[in-house]
């Protein structure tokens, strides 16, 4: 009988046991700390990301506002205050100045004071500044507010890493393509605002349309956007970045007790290092000294690093030059595509706006046509044919404005603003996949950094020489498609279904 007591109390223990294991594992599943990676990638896409895709869009579309704008403002600015050529053109210039500085400075903000605040900081300036340039009446208090506005459009880092970093993993490659097409509504959504606005109601009143998406941005996003939780876990304010996980639970109809974050100091370093590593303290400082290490010396040996970079910074620096400059003579083009009786005439003709409008569309279908290809056809050879098409139309465009046939010569700037718009994004996702994981952020950011000085002169190398002799204008710019598309084909290999390398 003690035998089977014995036994008995055996067997409840084993039960007890059992039970204990079972309950474990009812609740291993939420008790189970968790690293910001697996539980974004776990609850997935939803309306909290989409929340960010609108926020982050609308950033890029009220960004896109404010450097449309230049096109026009130079334009009005020289004809109601009789100022220069040059004069004219450094509003432009003053402009990319302020945009450099503030991509530069708001990315050491962003991990000082976090990702929220600096996109907060960013969008007020833009928006406030941007009324500011449509109130002032003399050309030095249009050059410092038109710098401050581009030190608020230059906190762009902010918006897309916060927008990025509450991706999943399987889509945020993808996800990063959609914020262009916002930009390149904004800038057809500009010239629609020259074209109701100015010829009722002045340039002035433009200026403060083109501001309004800042104000508007600010409004919204102060009461729904979110910290970074990747920033919060490197500050130590582990409550606050769960909070935020679990309103992403919430959002996206998940169970917000899955959230259960893993803080460890070896994870706390490694999500320090992601972080910092795209808009750190010490982006310049990296990006000097990568630069430095690129040229050509005894002790560096990585020829292959070295040619890539050289050849990567370059081509952004060109890129940025055709770019921009293609925008910045949008305006001085329409008129004179119109025919147009006055070198300045305010506001501009019903036939001028239209042609204006048709060419700025043309970034929409140029940023398919890249999305289209991505994955078709070897990077550095649709690089390449993109700049060599484009030069091709700009060079058609020189014969064209000696006959003055200004449809054909419409349908060729379309084209040719088309196959840069390609040609740019195509090359930002090459540098993005091309660097190994320790040096992307740095050449990434140093590329922006040569891109943003090229946009600089590009008033002066494009828009400048316009004025005086559009055909010297449009040979320069074929001279650099050329070179673009050489540079292209002299890069050390090709992107596409490589491995990222680490």
């Amino acid at each position: 009988m003690a035998l089977n007591s014995n036994n008995i109390n055996i067997e409840m223990d084993t039960i007890s046991i059992n039970n204990d294991n079972i309950d474990y594992n009812q609740s291993n599943f939420n008790n189970h700390k968790k690293s910001v990676d697996e539980i974004i990638d776990t609850i997935g896409f939803g309306k909290f990301q989409i929340l960010l895709l609108l926020l982050s869009g609308f950033y890029s579309l009220s960004h896109a506002t404010e450097m449309y704008v230049l096109s026009f403002i130079q334009y009005y600015l020289k004809c109601e205050w009789n100022l220069s050529t040059f004069q004219s053109t450094t509003i432009s210039a003053i402009s990319f100045a302020g945009m450099m500085l503030g991509a530069l400075s708001t990315g050491i903000l962003a991990d000082k004071i976090g990702r929220r605040a600096v996109f907060l900081i960013s969008v007020a300036f833009a928006g406030v500044f941007g009324i500011a340039s449509a109130i002032v009446n003399c050309y030095e208090a249009a050059l410092i507010t038109r710098f401050l506005v581009g030190y608020g459009v230059g906190g762009t880092p902010s918006s897309l890493s916060l927008y990025v970093e509450y991706m999943p993993t399987n889509i945020r490659g993808r996800s990063t393509l959609i914020l262009p097409i916002f930009y390149a509504v904004g800038s057809m959504l500009t010239v629609v605002f020259a074209w109701l606005i100015v010829p009722n109601y002045g340039w002035r009143w433009f200026l403060i349309a083109c501001a309004a998406p800042s104000v508007i941005l600010f409004i919204f996003a102060i009461f729904l956007l979110p910290e970074s939780a990747r920033y919060l876990i490197v500050q130590k304010r582990y409550f606050e970045a769960q909070s935020v996980l679990k309103r992403l639970a919430n959002l996206n109809n998940f169970n917000e007790s899955f959230v259960n974050l893993k803080i460890e100091n070896s994870n706390i370093d490694q999500i320090s290092t992601s972080t910092t590593t795209t808009t750190s303290s010490t982006t310049l400082q990296n990006s000097i000294t990568f630069f430095l290490s690129t040229l050509p010396t005894k002790q560096n040996k990585d020829v292959t690093i070295r040619r890539l970079s050289i050849t990567v910074f370059t081509l952004h620096f060109l890129q940025a030059i055709t770019y921009f400059g293609l925008m910045l003579v949008a305006v001085d083009m329409g008129v004179h595509l119109s025919k147009a009786s006055g070198s300045c005439d305010i506001p501009l003709s019903s036939s001028t706006y239209s042609k204006i409008l048709i060419t700025t569309s043309a970034e929409l279908p140029g940023l398919f046509l890249a999305i289209f290809l991505l994955e078709l056809v070897q990077r550095k050879q649709i690089l390449s044919v993109f700049n060599i098409c484009a030069g091709g139309s700009i060079l058609l465009m020189t014969f064209q404005l000696i006959s003055d046939c200004s449809i054909i010569a419409t349908t060729i700037v379309f084209i040719a603003r088309g196959l840069t718009e390609a040609a740019n994004e195509m090359l930002w996702v090459y540098t993005l996949e091309a660097f190994p994981t320790n040096i992307r952020a740095t050449t990434l950011g140093f590329s922006k950094g040569v891109a943003r000085f090229g946009a600089m002169i590009s008033p002066y190398c494009v828009a400048y020489l316009f004025i005086f002799n559009p055909i010297i204008s449009f040979f320069v710019l074929f001279s650099l498609y050329i070179l673009i598309a050489i540079g292209c084909l002299i890069l050390p290999f090709d992107t596409r279904n490589r491995k990222l390398e680490d």
